[in-house]
């Protein structure tokens, strides 16, 4: 939702701030910040590997029949 939302309306934003302002550099901007605020939501991520991504309590009963054994044995 939030992709079709700003990715959706970032051309035609940019076509009317340019035609707006009658300069090309408006997007700079505009890019500028997002840039900064997508590394800093990328920064604050936690670190997963070498971690279980399921807790015990998370997977079901019936999951591990389905699954080789190796692999039953990583989950729990």
């Amino acid at each position: 939702m939030t992709a079709a939302l700003f990715a959706g309306t970032v051309p035609y934003l940019m076509t009317v701030l340019i035609s707006a302002t009658g300069s090309t550099l408006v997007p700079g901007p505009y890019l500028t910040v997002f840039a900064a605020g997508g590394l800093v939501a990328a920064l604050s991520l936690r670190e997963t590997a070498g971690s279980a991504l399921l807790r015990p309590e998370d997977v079901p009963e019936n999951v591990a029949e389905d699954v080789p054994e190796a692999a039953a044995a990583e989950v729990r």
